[in-house]
């Protein structure tokens, strides 16, 4: 079964023909110890789109927070979060939560110690 709705990528880059009407906002990587700046273009959503975001990682949650302000600044609505695999011992899941997002995670690692994989029922 696959959902039928329009997908959107936000950029890690501007791109060169994106030369105005553009969201942006600035993300900070932990992995990577830098900040990016990530974009959309603003015809591609509107104050009448309901939006879910999709993410691999949820860790921090620096980057659900960047793709959050640029679903604000369409004034479109933010209905939810999937992810793949959360971190829940770094938090960024339960601040995220705590300020009303809808977050489902399909893993939830509640632990690493000691080369152990502790998983949240």
């Amino acid at each position: 079964m696959a959902l039928k709705v329009p997908l959107l990528f936000a950029k890690k880059q501007r791109p060169s023909t994106l030369e105005q009407g553009y969201y942006s906002s600035n993300i900070y990587s932990f992995t990577k110890n830098q900040s990016v700046d990530v974009f959309v273009a603003k015809q591609y959503i509107t104050s009448d789109d309901k939006v879910l975001i999709v993410d691999d990682f949820l860790a921090r949650g620096e980057a659900l927070r960047g793709m959050a302000s640029l679903v604000r600044q369409a004034n479109a609505e933010l209905v939810g979060i999937g992810i793949v695999i959360e971190k829940a011992f770094q938090g960024g899941g339960q601040q995220l939560r705590e300020s009303g997002v809808r977050i489902e995670s399909l893993i939830r690692i509640n632990s690493l110690a000691g080369g152990k994989l502790d998983l949240i029922d």
